[in-house]
């Protein structure tokens, strides 16, 4: 049914949730708060070529996908040390110092337009090689 696909595409921020998994890393030096995420559809791709820009039609469509980030807190000082920003398959550590922060403390996580990868900063990322 189109309606309740557009329904669903749209998404609503609202009832969104975040589950939240905390555990010790490194040996305990750190802990590590993972935030999940459930992302039930995925938008199709845009390809960029140049100054050219291609909508992919339904290319790289696809629902549920889990995603999440991870904040890694040092236990002796209570610091943010670092963040995981996961992106599909991969993702990668990024230093504290190199992330955005919005309201004093609050890192900012960016998503993919019509995905759901992570991302510290706003940008074009591409996606494979």
């Amino acid at each position: 049914d189109e309606e309740a696909k557009s329904h669903l595409k749209k998404g609503n921020l609202e009832s969104s949730e975040l589950y939240v998994h905390v555990k010790p890393a490194l040996g305990g030096t750190f802990t590590d708060i993972v935030m999940w995420i459930f992302c039930p559809f995925n938008g199709p791709a845009t390809l960029k070529i140049g100054i050219f820009t291609l909508p992919m039609s339904r290319i790289g469509e696809h629902v549920g996908d889990w995603e999440h980030f991870t904040f890694r807190i040092c236990n002796f000082s209570g610091e943010l040390w670092q963040m995981f920003f996961s992106q599909h398959s991969g993702g990668g550590w990024v230093d504290a110092s190199e992330i955005e922060f919005v309201k004093d403390n609050k890192p900012a996580v960016y998503s993919s337009k019509h995905g759901h990868a992570s991302f510290p900063h706003p940008g074009m990322y591409l996606q494979g090689s």
